[in-house]
């Protein structure tokens, strides 16, 4: 029980999405109007798929050298155009975390050009692979909401210990047949939707109990009033993505 309540935080749902605090709200501000003038454009061919991607190199002129930030977009924003990826409030946030911070990162945001993230884990971790092989990276967080949160837990759970750490918003892990024992090598930060039918919060705070009594690093959060697009929309502030970067397998 003791375990548990260390590893519940709740967080009341803003339900004004316009509204910006350091400890409930994501600075979701967007830098410029349309992302698609700046993100780099590319396509990644496997002998199974070609996956569309954007990615773009931030504060390059930092000392230290660069991570890799991929984000797993939700279900509405597969396809092929290589741009309708890049409307989702997260990508915003990370953005502007990684501007505010100076810190220097590729941002990578991949489409999904199929059915579901699930589907694609291996191709998807062959990009992974390239972007991080191309720039000398050695630190890769993951971040995803939504099906993109079925896809993380996917990632997480197939290649155990391969990234730094993961953040997770509305994503079921049983979608992903994700396991505790193999998630438990990366340090991950799950957030859920009190009112959230597709995300349960239940089947969530479950599987973090589970990975913490396997020894894993793993944090909960209750986002209390928010359905499925609110947690999407609300889940990745500057705390939550500071914990997240800041994180690393012990």
């Amino acid at each position: 029980m003791t375990l548990l309540l260390i590893l519940l935080a709740i967080t009341a749902c803003n339900k004004d999405s316009r509204e910006n605090t350091a400890n409930q709200q994501p600075d979701s501000t967007p830098m410029y109007e349309d992302k698609a003038d700046y993100y780099n454009a590319d396509t990644y061919s496997t002998d199974e798929i070609s996956i569309p991607y954007r990615y773009l190199h931030l504060n390059s002129d930092a000392d230290e050298g660069a991570i890799l930030v991929t984000l797993l977009h939700g279900g509405s924003k597969k396809g092929t155009d290589n741009v309708a990826q890049l409307s989702v409030p997260a990508l915003d946030s990370l953005e502007n975390y990684l501007r505010q911070n100076h810190t220097n990162a590729i941002l990578l945001a991949p489409q999904c050009p199929t059915t579901s993230w699930t589907s694609i884990s291996s191709p998807l971790k062959s990009l992974i692979d390239y972007i991080s092989a191309i720039n000398n990276i050695q630190k890769k967080y993951i971040f995803g909401f939504s099906m993109g949160g079925a896809g993380t837990w996917k990632m997480v759970n197939d290649y155990s210990g391969y990234f730094t750490s993961a953040g997770i918003a509305a994503g079921n892990p049983n979608a992903a047949g994700a396991v505790a024992d193999n998630v438990k090598a990366t340090p991950v930060y799950a957030i859920a939707g009190s009112e959230d039918t597709i995300g349960k919060a239940n089947v969530i705070r479950q599987f973090i109990f589970q990975v913490s009594q396997a020894g894993g690093d793993a944090k909960f959060d209750l986002l209390e009033g928010c359905d499925h697009v609110a947690t999407c929309t609300q889940a990745f502030n500057t705390e939550r993505i500071s914990w997240i970067i800041s994180h690393h397998a012990l």
